[in-house]
């Protein structure tokens, strides 16, 4: 969408792996979150990955501590789906607030249905449910379960719905494509190196999704993209 250099803001950061990964391409990242201890992780991965600064606000994204048009790139990942069945303007119109004209709205957004998220949720807990028996802890089992299925918020709205939403608050160029074909693993080392390697060989093929095909049922986030007029 044309920036490729400025001030970027992720509101709901947790951890801020893509304020991180912004910061690597030469913006001035800001992580905003009500969690003093996300932050904290936030900071810890930032010195792991080098990046040269992040700056770490503990602060509501309803009531953002920013003039207008303070930002360049506004984002944010797993968090409009909180909201539930409500719509969210109030928030989007706080986020729209900081971004300038011209700079670049984005959100990951989970939809609620069965997916490949939900099949990798279910082959991380029968694979940690098994350790857990094979360990002798087969007690531990029912606290996997809350820790793998008690925790996700999902959106219950369909990608058309998202787009009518923001095109009514304004964006332009507004694209809402499906996408994340593969199904979140919980594996490490050489497994873990082999499933990244066959995401990236089939990754050109399936990056993106029209609502309209196979990947629109299957995938598991809403990637919205759109301008500030």
């Amino acid at each position: 969408h044309g920036v490729t250099a400025g001030k970027s803001l992720e509101y709901g950061s947790g951890a801020a792996g893509m304020s991180l990964w912004f910061g690597q391409q030469g913006f001035l990242p800001v992580a905003l979150d009500l969690s003093y201890d996300a932050l904290r992780v936030a900071e810890m991965n930032r010195a792991r990955r080098g990046v040269s600064s992040l700056n770490r606000i503990v602060g509501d994204a309803s009531r953002m501590p920013f003039p207008d048009g303070t930002f360049d790139v506004v984002m944010s990942y797993g968090l409009l789906e909180h909201f539930g069945p409500s719509k969210p303007e109030a928030l989007l119109r706080e986020v729209l607030r900081v971004l300038r004209s011209g700079g670049v709205f984005v959100a990951d957004i989970v939809p609620g249905r069965v997916d490949v998220r939900f099949a990798g949720t279910i082959a991380n807990f029968l694979a940690s449910s098994a350790v857990h028996a094979m360990r002798g802890r087969a007690h531990e089992i029912p606290m996997v379960r809350r820790a793998y299925f008690d925790h996700y918020y999902e959106s219950s709205w369909p990608a058309t719905a998202w787009e009518r939403l923001l095109r009514d608050l304004g964006l332009l160029h507004l694209q809402v494509s499906v996408c994340r074909p593969f199904p979140p693993l919980a594996i490490t080392g050489p497994l873990e190196h082999a499933y990244v390697e066959v995401q990236r060989f089939v990754w050109p093929h399936w990056w993106c999704f029209s609502p309209e095909s196979m990947g629109a049922r299957w995938a598991w986030t809403y990637l919205t993209l759109g301008i500030k007029p």
